[in-house]
Parts: structure tokens; C-alpha cells; sequence
């Protein structure tokens, strides 16, 4: 009764237990109900979870607490057993209040906070109330308001219509999480209601402590003042999605007239071509702020040239695989096939050559965070290029100045992710300019055998990258410039008839922030 006093611990079977007056310890080996009033104090016993309050081993408990708690409120028991526990309004419990063995569907353990509680966990998840007096202060030494060891939590968040200002204001201090310490599957509902009102959804939050909408992540933060606020933030996986048309320009490169013939006098044959290449790429500007990955891609091309009056008129085929890890984000992997036209035009020792090819994708995308956010996506490339040289001889040493410009567009068709269900549209454009110079020369004057080294100089003329995320547009700018050398070895015999070409080619921004290492092998037989 009020007044009364226990220094030590009440240790019942199962039993119904009032304090009014200040008790060490309340313990129900086999649950029951417990009521501590207004002028009731439970000091707390050190035990084996802690400093305990009350504590409930097994069965059910049902708890109506409005007095001063001091240490943690323990609903264990075991499966299949439902809890309810309340803290009123002006109860305070200065620990951990912990409920574990909901039996999910509509018979959960529910808790409802009116007073105040230092931090909250729902072992197997439940139904969790903060009314309009409710605070979770967090103890001390934790990050989390509310977590959960496995199972779904429903919480829902109470305020007064005059306490509502858009979100709403409640006290929750800390983050809350669900399934975070036994990494297993878990989710948080969140609503909110007006007293007297049906309640309405503000987000639903996963296993990281945040709901996946759009773009961004949705957690729960404290504002300010002390209220309850939504943090939105660019998610992970904004990165991946951002990183999409730059991804399939990289890949979209065109092969310039050398990848294509062992040398620029070449006519009719047949050819192929196998090439592989790996750097990095960092955007100069971006939404997500610093976007870079490392890229690797390979793969195969072959084609026809004919002769036709004063040109060389070629079709081709191709196949591409590559993959960017997206640093801080996730992976995108692509696999594209497609088809292109070329023709080369001389007229004494100057050039022209223009060519154009269409590549369709599909691409496997995945967050770091996240797991898998979309597999099959489908996309296009188109690209359109075209190349001015002159071919002089100096006593056995050619010279090949050439000049180039080349177009490249990417776009997906549009699609909705796995996990935010965000509906996802992408498209890119790239317009370079290049020039530059190609020296050849016989190996030890042997005119079978040749090498060529290049240098070339690149400036992207038009970089427009854009992502539409549920609404949130996502840009990014590349590198402007980039520097890129080559070296080359040719081999020609059977009378000219074969050909073999292989050679290796370094590119590099003036920044020096993104770089590609390349290779590839030409083989063409004449005809």
C-alpha cells in the first residue's frame, strides 16, 4: 500500500501484484498482473539481464505501470504467450522494456507509451503505441529508441490535432530499427494517428532503420526541438540508378578505322576482333555527390567489307559484357549484342570513314545494401561516329594525323524496382570530339611486320546523363577531357592475304581521377 515498503524482491508463482508503495523487485515466474500506481517506486535488483524492475519468466503479463520504474521491465516467457503492458501517463521506466513471444496475427503483444521509457525491444515482433505523452528517451549508451530480434512491428505514433504540424511530434528519441541484431527478416509499419481517429500510414521502415521510397531512405529522427521529424535521404541504391547511362556510354564506344583493318589501305575481307578493357570512372559533378566506380567490359566483333567504286562498305556484329561496381552503392551488370555499318571513302591519301551501330542490353542491378533491385532490365545504344586522316610516307615511317567526332546516346525503357517499388526511366547523350596522330613503322625493316603507336586527345562536347527516380531527377557530368595512347603491333602474310593485329591502349582525364586500361586482337583475311 502507499507507504508500505519491500526492500527486496516480491517472487510469486502467478499472482496479482498492486504496489503503491516502493518495492525492490517484482517477479512472476509464471506471469500475471501487475499494477504499480501513481505513488508506487520499484527501485530495481541487479539481476541476470541487469537492474530489473519487473520481471516475468513465463506466461502471460499484463501490466499497467504509473509510477517510477528503476531498471528494465522483462516480458519473457515463452512462445506462444501474449503481453500487454502499459505505462501511463506519468509512469516512467528508466531502462529497458522488453517484450518477447508475440504470437503474431491479431493475437501480438502490445505496448502502449504514455509515460516515459528509456529504450523499447519487441523480441518477436508486435503492436507498439506511443500516445500523445509518450517519450522514449534511449539510454545513455545506445543509437536505438525501439528494436526488434526478429518478426514485424506496428507502430503507431499518437499526437493532438494542435501538436500536429505535417508529421507528427511525438517524442522518439534515437533511431528505430527491426531484425537488426540477428540479421534476419523484419519489417516496421509506421502510423500515425489523431486521438479519435482512424490511424493513417507515415512509411514502413526495413531492416536498416529505414523505409525504401523513391530515391531515398525514410527514418525517424529527432528535430530541432526535441520532435519527432521524417529524415529523408538519397539511398545507396540512388547511386546504382544514377550510375546506369554513363555505365552504357562507357561501353558504347565506337572502334576507330584501325581497330577495324590492320591499316588504312586495307580493302575487302572478312574480320574479327576480341577486346577487354577495365578502369575507373568518376563523375566531376553528381547528385548522390561523388559518384565513381570501376568498370570492366569485353567482348566480341566481326564483320564483312566489300568494295563498291571509290569506298569500302562493311556490316559487323558484336556482343559486350560488363559490370561497374558502384563504390558506396551496388553493381550493374549488362549483357548487349547488336549490329553496325561503316563506310570508308580515299581519295589519294586522305580518308573518311563513318559508321554507326545499335546494341541492345539487358542489365542486372543490385544495391550493397539492398540485395537485388531489378534483373532483365532492357535497354539500347546508338551511336554514330565519323573520322578525317591523311596517310603520308616519310621514307618507310607513315604518318596519320585524323580528326573525329562521335555521338552516343543510352536509355532504358522504363521499370519498377524490387524494393522501393520506384518506377525508374534512364537516358544519357555524349557528343566527343577527338584528335590526334598514328605513327607506323616496319619492325627491323621487315615490311611484314609493323608497329604503330597513337595519341589522341578527347573532349566531350555534350554530357547530358539523367535518372528519373519516382520523380527525383538524378544527374551527373564526366570527366571533360581525357588523354589516351595506344600501342600496336601488325603482322601481314600469306601474300597480304592475312592479317593479325593486337595492341593495348591507356586512357587517362587530366584529373587522373578515372583511367582505362584496354587490350584487343584483330585478325582479318582478304579476299
Amino acid at each position: 500500500a502507499d507507504g508500505g515498503t519491500v526492500s527486496g524482491t516480491i517472487l510469486l508463482a502467478a499472482s496479482t501484484v498492486t504496489v503503491a508503495g516502493t518495492a525492490g523487485r517484482v517477479w512472476l515466474e509464471n506471469g500475471g498482473t501487475v499494477t504499480v500506481g501513481a505513488t508506487g517506486e520499484i527501485d530495481g535488483i541487479e539481476g541476470a539481464d541487469g537492474r530489473e524492475a519487473i520481471r516475468s519468466d513465463t506466461g502471460d503479463l499484463t501490466a499497467t505501470l504509473a509510477g517510477m520504474l528503476t531498471g528494465n521491465v522483462l516480458a519473457l516467457g515463452t512462445t506462444g504467450h501474449r503481453h500487454r503492458v502499459t505505462v501511463a501517463e506519468g509512469g516512467t521506466v528508466t531502462g529497458l522494456l522488453r517484450i518477447t513471444t508475440a504470437v503474431g496475427g491479431t493475437q501480438q503483444s502490445e505496448l502502449t507509451v504514455n509515460g516515459e521509457v528509456g529504450r523499447v525491444r519487441i523480441d518477436e515482433g508486435g503492436a507498439f503505441t506511443v500516445g500523445p505523452k509518450g517519450r522514449i528517451n534511449r539510454e545513455g549508451r545506445h543509437d536505438v529508441a525501439v528494436s526488434s530480434l526478429r518478426g514485424d512491428i506496428t507502430i503507431t505514433l499518437e499526437a493532438s490535432p494542435d501538436e500536429m504540424s505535417g508529421e507528427a511530434a511525438n517524442r522518439v528519441k534515437g533511431r528505430i530499427l527491426a531484425a537488426v541484431e540477428d540479421e534476419r527478416d523484419g519489417n516496421v509499419t509506421v502510423l500515425y494517428r489523431i486521438p479519435g481517429s482512424e490511424p493513417e500510414p507515415l512509411g514502413r521502415l526495413g531492416t536498416t532503420g529505414s523505409f525504401p521510397s523513391g530515391a531515398y531512405d525514410v527514418g525517424l529522427e529527432m528535430d530541432g526541438s526535441g520532435g519527432f521529424r521524417v529524415d529523408r535521404r538519397l539511398a545507396p541504391r540512388a547511386r546504382v540508378y544514377e550510375a546506369l547511362p554513363s555505365v552504357l556510354l562507357g561501353m558504347t564506344r565506337l572502334t576507330d578505322l584501325r581497330d577495324r583493318m590492320t591499316a588504312p589501305r586495307d580493302a575487302k575481307g572478312v574480320w574479327a576482333r576480341v577486346h577487354g578493357s577495365r578502369g575507373k570512372w568518376k563523375a566531376a559533378s553528381s547528385t548522390t555527390s561523388e559518384l565513381e566506380y570501376y568498370r570492366s567490359s569485353g567482348g566480341f566483333q566481326g564483320g564483312l567489307d566489300a568494295t563498291i567504286r571509290d569506298g569500302v562498305f562493311g556490316v559487323s556484329v558484336h556482343h559486350r559484357r560488363g559490370q561497374a561496381d558502384i563504390s558506396k552503392g551496388g553493381s550493374v551488370d549488362l549483357f548487349g549484342v547488336g549490329g553496325g555499318i561503316s563506310g570508308t571513302w580515299r581519295r589519294n591519301d586522305v580518308y573518311v570513314d563513318v559508321q554507326g551501330e545499335t546494341t541492345f542490353y539487358e542489365t542486372d542491378l543490385s544495391s550493397s545494401l539492398r540485395g537485388n533491385l531489378k534483373k532483365g532490365v532492357r535497354g539500347r545504344s546508338h551511336a554514330l561516329g565519323m573520322e578525317v586522316g591523311r596517310r603520308s610516307d616519310h621514307d618507310g615511317v607513315v604518318v596519320i594525323p585524323r580528326f573525329g567526332l562521335a555521338y552516343a546516346s543510352a536509355s532504358w525503357r522504363g521499370f519498377t524496382d524490387e524494393v522501393a517499388e520506384a518506377r525508374v526511366s534512364a537516358d544519357g547523350q555524349s557528343l566527343k570530339g577527338r584528335g590526334g596522330v598514328t605513327v607506323e613503322a616496319n619492325w627491323n625493316g621487315n615490311p611484314d611486320s609493323r608497329w604503330s603507336g597513337s595519341i589522341d586527345l578527347e573532349h566531350e562536347l555534350r554530357d547530358e546523363t539523367t535518372v528519373n527516380v519516382s520523380g527525383t531527377n538524378l544527374k551527373s557530368e564526366a570527366e571533360a577531357t581525357w588523354l589516351r595512347l595506344g600501342l600496336n603491333g601488325i603482322h601481314v602474310w600469306g601474300d597480304g592475304r592475312y592479317s593479325l593485329r593486337s595492341g593495348v591502349s591507356y586512357a587517362a582525364t587530366n584529373r587522373v581521377d578515372s583511367y582505362e586500361v584496354g587490350g584487343e586482337m584483330n585478325l582479318k583475311v582478304r579476299f
